[in-house]
């Protein structure tokens, strides 16, 4: 399970749990991100995150798996795909990152010279929940409150990793994924803010073998949103492969 940008393995906790009777569940921190090193001097480049995960899944001794992905997660998933199919038995995209054809309030926001994926003050954390989610689970107040401490002291290497991924023009995405050959589930939450439902069709569209699910009423990250509803959802899909 590959979490999305700013983001850690703990956005997958919930949804998680109503795999684990049956999977055996991995969830990381990708360089940069929760627990794992920030190092400004590293490249988080989309080819360099790719081989980052290669190697932390080659450390585990991972070798063939079902990969999920959230939003820059997803797309880090398709490019690993692509370039290891042999490992990757399955994917699940949940809002993935790399298509863009349709804008969305995050587009507007960014060419006014705004990120509310960037957290500057304890404020910001509670306006990028707002922004992120539709339903937002219950976290207790304290809870909050560290994990805002924690994502203002992340802000210098989220923006380090925002610049990265958003600079790399190395290669065109749409034209990739349509080499994956892994069986890939599309999920998005239809009132995600941060990348338009609309580009869920191109997904469809350009990855062989795939389909969507379309959750109403959920933004940015169903898997928090709507943990139970989305793993059976996705339980549905493993069973049929």
């Amino acid at each position: 399970m590959i979490h999305g940008f700013a983001a850690n393995k703990e956005n997958w906790v919930r949804f998680a749990a109503y795999l684990t009777n049956t999977y055996h569940v991995v969830a990381i921190d990708l360089p940069g991100h929760g627990e794992s090193v920030k190092d400004l001097n590293t490249s988080y480049n989309w080819e360099d995150q790719v081989q980052h995960l290669h190697e932390i899944l080659a450390r585990l001794n991972i070798n063939r798996f079902h990969m999920a992905g959230n939003s820059m997660g997803g797309e880090i998933s398709c490019l690993y795909a692509v370039k290891y199919p042999d490992q990757v038995k399955s994917l699940l995209l949940i809002d993935p990152g790399g298509i863009f054809r349709y804008e969305c309030e995050l587009n507007r926001l960014l060419k006014e010279g705004k990120n509310p994926l960037i957290v500057k003050c304890e404020d910001d954390f509670d306006i990028l929940m707002d922004f992120a989610m539709e339903k937002k689970p219950y976290i207790p107040g304290p809870i909050v409150s560290v994990m805002a401490e924690k994502a203002v002291e992340n802000q210098t290497i989220n923006k380090k990793i925002f610049a990265d991924i958003r600079n790399d023009r190395s290669f065109v995405f749409e034209y990739e994924i349509k080499k994956i050959s892994a069986p890939t589930l599309i999920m998005w939450g239809a009132q995600d803010r941060v990348i338009s439902v609309k580009n869920a069709d191109i997904f469809k569209e350009m990855i062989p073998n795939s389909q969507k699910v379309i959750f109403d009423g959920v933004g940015h990250a169903p898997m928090i949103e709507i943990p139970e509803k989305a793993a059976k959802v996705y339980r549905d899909f493993l069973a049929f492969l």
